[in-house]
């Protein structure tokens, strides 16, 4: 366990010395690259007022490095967000554009609905590569004119999920442990569902089963299969089963999806 401490201890001191927020140059570096990746994207194509924009994978960050096209694209009545995360805080800074909730891997969206699809930093995170390859055919077949993919270059010497430099040239084992001990530093301790047993029932349309524990996991709650006296919440989806019977018998507090992901953003 020593090690463990020390391992993290470590890991934070990393994210303490090299974050953006306190790092001005790895800021200004990020902030470069993306402008530099727009700059490719506006002019790929015959872009103006008209041209309706899909952007698979909007996340709820609001920093101008984050989000880069939202922040920077001119025509932004013409830009719909798809995501699988709590937009409000984008919708509140830019309530013109559109918003529509969904699993990228399977959107419930018309062939041929949007004229350019665009999709930045997001396939890496659809799970295998069978998903991956589900998620592409999506974009292309939801697309009219073109879709415009980017995922992080693995030789760029700033991995940008962690913001931890060189990381992510090591030797896949030991990469995967620093973000095991990234990720255990950066579980809350402080939201409603910290130390809280919850269950999952039903199918989820927000978020896939695997995202929700994971979300679940770093608000610092505790994930289980079954129901007892003991659980303290019940997400509850399109048709639970007798997880909800059973939760209903025992008194136990039961969210929708939609309660639940305002619940975590609160």
């Amino acid at each position: 366990m020593t090690g463990l401490n020390q391992s993290t201890k470590k890991i934070d001191n990393l994210q303490k010395n090299y974050s953006v927020t306190e790092n001005k140059f790895i800021y200004s570096v990020l902030k470069k690259y993306r402008k530099k990746i727009h700059n490719i994207f506006l002019n790929s194509f015959n872009l103006n007022a008209t041209t309706q924009i899909l952007d698979v994978g909007t996340t709820e960050l609001e920093k101008d490095h984050d989000n880069y096209l939202i922040h920077n694209y001119e025509y932004k009545n013409s830009l719909t967000c798809f995501s699988n995360q709590n937009l409000e805080k984008i919708k509140n800074i830019y309530p013109e554009i559109n918003i529509l909730y969904g699993d990228g891997r399977k959107m419930q969206i018309r062939n041929n609905s949007y004229d350019i699809v665009f999709s930045n930093a997001t396939m890496e995170h659809v799970g295998s590569f069978e998903n991956q390859i589900k998620f592409l055919s999506e974009l292309y077949r939801v697309s009219k004119k073109g879709v415009f993919v980017t995922t992080p270059n693995r030789f760029f010497p700033i991995e940008f999920h962690t913001l931890l430099p060189l990381i992510h040239i090591l030797p896949k084992k030991i990469h995967r442990k620093i973000l095991n001990i990234s990720n255990y530093k950066i579980i809350q301790t402080n939201s409603m569902f910290s130390n809280k047993n919850i269950v999952f029932t039903g199918t989820l349309f927000k978020l896939s089963r695997e995202e929700a524990k994971h979300l679940a996991l770093q608000l610092g709650a505790k994930i289980s299969s079954t129901v007892t006296s003991k659980t303290d919440y019940v997400i509850v989806g399109e048709k639970p089963g007798s997880k909800a019977k059973k939760a209903k018998e025992l008194g136990v507090l039961m969210l929708s999806e939609d309660e639940w992901i305002t619940k975590t953003n609160s």
